[in-house]
């Protein structure tokens, strides 16, 4: 499913070897181009990715806390969440906008004690 990529990208961080995924250009023309948010949430956080026109590769690296702005794309927010999860220290700017698919999001996280 292509509203799950995002989040795959951002756990792909956490492996052992690079990952590439491949098939996925049509996410540039989502709510925003979520190939370059990925791209800049992950370069921002020390991680090395390489964007094309089919897909992306990610080079797990040492993470370093960043500040997210997911602009006004719900499920960048939300995948930059998961990232935070296992990263730390990570700001999401206009957080409120997981409202348009998750209202409870925010609230799922920290009933299971994740936040």
């Amino acid at each position: 499913s292509p509203d799950t990529v995002q989040t795959l990208c951002m756990v792909a961080a956490f492996a052992r070897s690079e990952t590439h995924i491949t098939g996925i250009g049509h996410l540039r023309y989502k709510e925003s181009d979520r190939l370059e948010s990925i791209r800049q949430i992950l370069s921002d956080m020390g991680v090395g990715v390489s964007v094309d026109e089919s897909g992306i590769t990610i080079f797990p690296g040492r993470m370093r806390g960043a500040t997210v702005d997911p602009g006004d794309d719900h499920r960048t927010a939300m995948s930059a969440a998961v990232l935070g999860l296992g990263a730390g220290d990570v700001t999401i700017m206009n957080a409120e906008c997981v409202g348009k698919s998750y209202p409870g999001f925010w609230d799922a996280l920290r009933e299971a004690g994740l936040v």
